[in-house]
């Protein structure tokens, strides 16, 4: 009976110890969280709405000397699709083609001097449908956002007329060739989708163009005339993002 009272005791004893020779031990350190990482490599393909603010300076060929400019803002909606790698140092580099389609109507303008549109006329006009584009962008990802700078080739269409005070009027189509520059900056709100605000300028070429009698359809050479368009565009827009590898939402 002693041997075993004394055995229980031994018993109590060791236990002892080794609870307060654990309790003295420091805690196990909790692993540090790691920063969450954004991958805006991959292709993508989206769209969006938007304003555009429409600048056009024209002026007769032919003696006398006048001109005129037109000014329109309406509203806009686009396409785009694009393809960009993000580098190790959280540089992304790409390239991206928009298609933007002109939702508004014709903007007009007095002659100056007025004489050269006659009483009661004046000019008109507009993009036709769409500004084509082509370019390259580059941006710097930072947590869930990437601001860029992009810029490129451009194209467009545009239609004047010149109104007549007895109703007739004539019309030229013309092709301009340009460029855009910009910025913007997109939003990673949940892999995959991005949230994009934009703004470009665009700035195209000078044709000339030779106006036809919408009435008669007969060329009226002497009122041929020179138009040279500008433009400005504020557009938001969601994007997909195809990750060639997968999106990386976050590392642990």
């Amino acid at each position: 009976m002693k041997k075993i009272v004394l055995s229980v005791a031994a018993l109590f004893l060791a236990s002892g110890i080794g609870a307060a020779g654990a309790a003295d031990l420091p805690a196990k350190a909790a692993p540090a969280p790691v920063p969450e990482v954004y991958d805006f490599t991959g292709f993508y393909a989206g769209g969006g709405i938007g304003y555009v603010y429409e600048n056009y300076d024209g002026s007769f060929v032919n003696p006398p000397p006048g001109s005129w400019n037109i000014i329109q803002d309406t509203a806009i909606a686009f396409a785009k699709v694009g393809a960009q790698y993000q580098f190790s140092s959280n540089i992304v580099l790409g390239v991206e083609g928009q298609l933007s389609s002109i939702l508004g109507d014709n903007g007009g303008s007095d002659c100056n001097p007025p004489a050269l549109c006659a009483a009661g006329g004046n000019m008109t006009g507009n993009f036709v449908n769409n500004i084509l584009s082509a370019g390259a962008r580059g941006g710097f990802v930072w947590g869930r956002w990437m601001p860029y700078v992009t810029g490129g080739f451009a194209e467009t269409r545009v239609d004047n007329f010149l109104n007549l005070p007895n109703g007739q009027y004539e019309t030229a189509r013309t092709s301009h060739e340009g460029y855009y520059i910009g910025s913007g900056f997109d939003w990673m709100a949940m892999p995959h989708v991005l949230l994009t605000i934009e703004y470009r300028h665009y700035e195209f070429n000078s044709q000339n163009a030779t106006p036809v009698n919408a009435f008669t359809n007969v060329a009226v050479p002497a009122d041929a005339w020179t138009i040279k368009p500008r433009a400005d565009q504020v557009t938001v827009g969601l994007a997909w993002l195809f990750n060639w590898a997968g999106p990386v939402v976050a590392k642990y």
